[in-house]
């Protein structure tokens, strides 16, 4: 006969597991040959586990309740805050120093340069149309893309705008040769045009892909 005894991996089944072999032992330790020191190590044993996962879980109750004290201290103390950050910076005797000593800096709305877009792509597609992606580049959050188009990579055309880095054109007639361009503009600032992306590139071979 195979015997087992098994702890459960959880503190609090382990503990009881613990107390179960503690209470069997004391009762039986004398007719299994044991004496007095064994019973005093097994309850040892035993209760010095139950008694610091006691001590655990009430730590983690005490350290529950001061993180929330701490966010509900940070809450009130950060209205309260800003409250007086409010009627300090409409105070005519808040010199540029006091604001300096208060942490309150002048706020800044320059958002770097309007630059051209960079890694211009056009993948064409059997069904005429042709997805263009490019990559942003330094331009801040917020910029507007120009997407310019040519037949011939000398005349180009305004194609349309777009918020996101990528744009379909559904006019990109299969095997017809076709550039694109991207402007980045913001606050009435365009960037001069990207490098080109040729599609159907006259003496190259090229390969359609079926649109999804």
């Amino acid at each position: 006969m195979i015997l087992k005894f098994s702890i459960p991996a959880p503190d609090a089944g382990a503990s009881i597991k613990l107390q179960q072999f503690r209470t069997g032992f004391a009762t039986h330790f004398a007719t299994l040959g044991f004496d007095v020191p064994d019973l005093d190590a097994v309850i040892a044993a035993a209760g010095d586990f139950s008694s610091s996962l006691v001590a655990s879980d009430l730590a983690k109750v005490a350290a529950q309740n001061a993180v929330q004290l701490k966010d509900t201290k940070r809450e009130e103390g950060t209205v309260t805050i800003r409250d007086y950050v409010s009627r300090i910076k409409g105070n005519p005797a808040a010199t540029p120093e006091i604001l300096t000593d208060l942490g309150i800096a002048p706020a800044s709305s320059y958002a770097g340069p309007v630059v051209p877009p960079i890694e211009v792509s056009a993948t064409p597609n059997a069904n005429g149309t042709c997805k263009v992606k490019w990559k942003r580049s330094t331009n801040s959050t917020g910029t507007t893309w120009i997407i310019e188009s040519s037949l011939d990579g000398s005349a180009w055309s305004f194609l349309a705008t777009s918020s996101r880095t990528n744009y379909v054109d559904t006019g990109a007639a299969p095997g017809v040769t076709k550039s694109y361009r991207v402007r980045a503009t913001r606050k009435n600032v365009t960037s001069a045009p990207s490098a080109s992306a040729t599609i159907y590139d006259a003496g190259e071979s090229f390969n359609l892909q079926l649109a999804a």
